[in-house]
């Protein structure tokens, strides 16, 4: 429906008091909430394992990212669960070997299948005391397994693992690896400070992003094409503190790594990588991959580089035998005709191997 509005009037009280017009754009799609969100961003839907598919090792469910849970703790003895996490059941964020000897042992229990980014699950059982079923909300460990495989923030690292375990934030693990999964779970998604921005937010950071010649001040990449995926970021992570020293304009990738709470599409990163390569700031440096490419990666790479592969090459156009681009390889050895790809690519390319994340993993 168009509307017609005449706005003239507005406009030449905004003139005279010096306000200017700036650039508005929204940087994601308004959906309807799905029934499967609601679900899923709760209690969560029974599942077994085997049904659910596997994007980069993590588990996927309709298109969504989840981890899996067992809620029932009868065996465990309820009333020592319930306030004592070390005898409380792990939870899953893939397909880990403990998984997969369940499988072998045909012992899969009933598990739960949820995004909820809350990081507490629901647990319940019956007591051994007096039969009474007793159950509340709780949180549980991450199964460490699960964080090996995934070498999540250098776990294949035994010597770290458990640290890793212990800080482990279910928010930023799903902010991580948000560009194998096209749906976004409720809770992600913008800038985790709880206080509000002020009225004039919006102007505040079109101008700062506009004085900064829209270029990310960490990672460099000028994004004049892409304006939206230009962010401003309070450093204080204070949303009401709009001094000119607080701001800081970043681009969604090095945003999502300042906060480790917020989701970045794959193609916004492809496209952030493609401009970072033209304008000539990626170097094929280790740490300088590690920095740049999408983080949905960073435990493959580490593991890689752990093995004595050589940095790779990030944003990387695969081409046909005609010359055409047919995709994108998110990161390539184009010495080795080797590529890794997070959506997976139907057209083969003569000569090259295209694999995915979880071929490594």
């Amino acid at each position: 429906m168009k509307l017609d509005v005449d706005f003239s009037a507005l406009w030449n009280i905004s003139s005279q008091i010096g306000a200017g017009r700036s650039d508005f754009s929204l940087d994601e799609e308004v959906q309807p909430i799905d029934e499967i969100d609601v679900s899923l961003g709760g209690e969560g839907i029974e599942v077994n394992p085997e049904e659910l598919q596997l994007r980069g090792g993590l588990f996927s469910y309709e298109g969504r990212q989840v981890v899996l849970y067992i809620p029932n703790h009868t065996n465990r003895e309820i009333e020592k669960a319930l306030i004592d996490k070390s005898v409380r059941k792990k939870f899953h964020v893939g397909f880990c070997s403990h998984l997969e000897k369940m499988k072998k042992q045909k012992q899969f229990e009933k598990y739960k299948a949820t995004n909820n980014l809350s990081g507490e699950f629901h647990i319940f059982g019956k007591s051994k005391i007096d039969r009474i079923t007793k159950e509340g909300d709780v949180c549980l460990d991450v199964c460490m397994f699960c964080l090996e495989k995934l070498n999540y923030q250098g776990a294949a690292d035994r010597t770290i693992r458990r640290m890793v375990r212990d800080s482990f934030d279910i928010a930023q693990f799903f902010s991580t690896y948000s560009s194998f999964f096209p749906y976004l779970p409720s809770g992600i998604g913008g800038d985790p400070s709880k206080a509000d921005y002020t009225s004039d937010w919006p102007i505040v950071s079109a101008k700062y992003k506009a004085s900064r010649n829209y270029t990310c001040e960490n990672c460099h990449v000028n994004l004049n094409s892409h304006k939206s995926l230009l962010h401003t970021h309070h450093i204080d992570t204070v949303a009401g503190n709009n001094r000119p020293e607080n701001l800081q304009a970043l681009c969604e990738d090095c945003h999502r790594k300042e906060h480790g709470h917020m989701h970045v599409k794959h193609r916004n990163m492809q496209i952030i990588n493609q401009l970072r390569l033209e304008q000539g700031l990626v170097e094929k440096q280790w740490n300088k991959v590690l920095q740049l490419a999408d983080s949905a990666l960073n435990g493959v790479l580490r593991k890689l580089q752990s093995k004595g592969y050589q940095p790779p090459g990030i944003g990387y156009s695969l081409v046909n035998s005609r010359g055409d681009v047919v995709a994108i390889a998110d990161v390539a050895w184009p010495e080795n005709k080797l590529a890794i790809t997070i959506e997976k690519i139907d057209q083969a390319i003569p000569g090259w191997k295209i694999a995915q994340p979880e071929d490594f993993l």
